[in-house]
């Protein structure tokens, strides 16, 4: 399975450790309240990766849409998000650029192409469908502003390390562009994503946030204002994957024994 792939790839990558420069109330301030009306900004105008200058609705075209926030020179839980949200994507049953649109907007400013290709690059390897599909935008600081007020989305940026402390959903779009549903990027599965696309038509464009989406928030967050644990929770999340990559495996290890014993 491709989350498999997703999960033994997110092991291997470093984690950098976070440094304490934020308030707790700098990082209360981070989250996401989208209206209830919220529909993804089409109109507005970023660079790909490519350094293409591309409009985004002409990028989503009329496809549901799975979009991420991410700082592409992240250390912390972009990366890993990236990663688990491209393998349930690539283990569901609809195909990435033909019958969904992935988008990865750029919070920070200053970062642009190069940053997007070299992200792109660690964190979707072993995924190439899903990394052919992508679509990395990053953009000034008024096109980004301006998406993150339509989507309800607050970012605080701390200028000692060039890091954000954010929340890190993944926004599910349908294909008239309004917001259906929010997933936690970290807990991310095929299952989970596949429903969410198939039934965006019947779900209300405003969703609350479930407390796992609240935990991948407060996971960013504890990283930034307390410094050294901000490596002790990726870590937990790369050992947790580690366990459930072991567990698959002795599983299909006794099944295939029994397969052959039965033969």
């Amino acid at each position: 399975m491709k989350w498999l792939a997703a999960l033994s790839l997110l092991l291997i990558l470093p984690v950098q450790p976070a440094s304490a420069r934020l308030s707790h109330a700098d990082i209360a301030a981070a989250g996401i309240d989208p209206p209830a009306d919220a529909r993804i900004p089409r109109d507005t105008r970023w660079t790909d990766q490519h350094g293409q200058s591309v409009r985004l609705g002409d990028v989503i075209g009329g496809k549901p849409v799975v979009l991420l926030f991410a700082d592409y020179t992240c250390g912390h839980v972009c990366g890993p998000g990236m990663t688990l949200t491209g393998g349930a994507l690539a283990d569901g049953t609809l195909m990435p650029g033909r019958d969904v649109a992935f988008v990865i907007l750029g919070l920070d400013p200053k970062d642009g192409p190069t940053q997007a290709r070299a992200m792109a690059a660690a964190r979707l390897k072993g995924l190439p469908q899903v990394a052919r599909a992508a679509q990395l935008l990053s953009g000034d600081r008024e096109t980004v502003a301006r998406a993150e007020r339509a989507l309800g989305f607050t970012a605080v940026y701390d200028p000692a390390t060039d890091q954000f402390a954010h929340d890190a959903s993944a926004y599910i779009f349908n294909v008239k562009g309004e917001l259906t549903a929010l997933l936690p990027e970290t807990a991310l599965v095929a299952p989970v994503l596949h429903k969410a696309l198939e039934s965006a038509g019947d779900v209300k464009a405003k969703q609350q946030q479930g407390i796992i989406a609240h935990i991948a928030t407060v996971c960013y967050g504890f990283a930034a204002a307390h410094g050294i644990y901000g490596r002790s929770i990726v870590t937990a999340l790369q050992i947790g994957g580690m366990l459930m990559i072991l567990g698959f495996g002795f599983f299909f290890l006794r099944m295939a024994r029994r397969h052959r014993d039965a033969a």
